[in-house]
């Protein structure tokens, strides 16, 4: 069977959709870069309280947690969390009924 000339390029066009193209240029430099960074700040202190909880007894554990200003903190804490998640979902909401009121 002889190969016309569209079908060397249709042949050429398969090829380069197989060619993987990045998004994001030097992705994995970006992804060691956020590894890293969330190492330092988030699972080094992380696990630096683990340890020390692990040093003390479970009753002075408890009454650490059941100090004032701690509880407090759990409170503001938790309080600020579900009001960002109500806010979140009365936002999606809205969005969602302006897209359908707009289709």
């Amino acid at each position: 069977m002889k190969y016309t000339a569209t079908d060397k390029t249709a042949k050429e066009k398969t090829k380069s959709k197989n060619i993987k193209t990045r998004v994001i240029p030097g992705y994995n430099l970006s992804l060691g870069i956020v590894v890293t960074m969330l190492s330092v700040i988030v699972l080094i202190p992380l696990a630096l309280v683990l340890v020390y909880s692990l040093k003390i007894s479970p009753g002075d554990f408890v009454a650490l947690i059941m100090k004032e200003n701690v509880r407090n903190a759990f409170i503001t804490s938790i309080t600020s969390s579900f009001i960002a998640a109500i806010v979140n979902v009365v936002d999606a909401c809205e969005v969602r009924f302006s897209r359908e009121m707009a289709a």
